[in-house]
């Protein structure tokens, strides 16, 4: 007998051998399963990291706007509306790299009747504190503060 018909004998057994399907169905569900999981939990990890900023951007403004409502619009110090925003955005987990605000006035808003105060959020993913990947949206909301003979 030569070497390739000896080695087509051994390689026909063995494809014989090892045909059968006696495996078990258990292991492919559970490769599978985690496959498939794993995207699908980081997927609703990102939505629901995106809702928080959204809920986190309108409790800034709204923060924000009481916080001149109370005063009247007067002496509004921007480092205590700075800290207020932070101190808002630690509840949502937020640090103040990626809050921000703006107020539609100045410096004198006392003298305006109406003032609006836009928050912005940067959304960052989630479970990626390694990875300088920016923000994936920048999350926005306003809040209307009427000061003066309207309050």
């Amino acid at each position: 007998m030569n070497a390739s018909s000896c080695l087509k004998a051994i390689l026909t057994k063995f494809i014989q051998k090892n045909t059968r399907e006696d495996g078990n169905a258990l292991i492919e569900f559970v490769g599978l399963s985690v496959m498939l999981f794993i995207p699908t939990v980081y997927f609703l990890l990102t939505v629901f990291t995106l809702h928080s900023g959204a809920l986190a951007a309108s409790s800034i403004s709204a923060q924000l706007g009481q916080t001149i409502h109370d005063a009247g619009g007067k002496e509004l110090n921007p480092r205590a509306l700075r800290n207020i925003a932070e101190l808002v955005g630690k509840d949502y987990n937020l640090n103040g790299e990626q809050i921000h605000f703006q107020l539609s006035c100045v410096n004198d808003c006392h003298s305006q009747q109406r003032i609006d105060v836009t928050a912005s959020v940067d959304v960052q993913l989630p479970l990626m504190p390694l990875l300088d990947v920016g923000s994936i949206a920048t999350m926005n909301s306003t809040s209307s503060v009427w000061i003066g003979k309207y309050r």
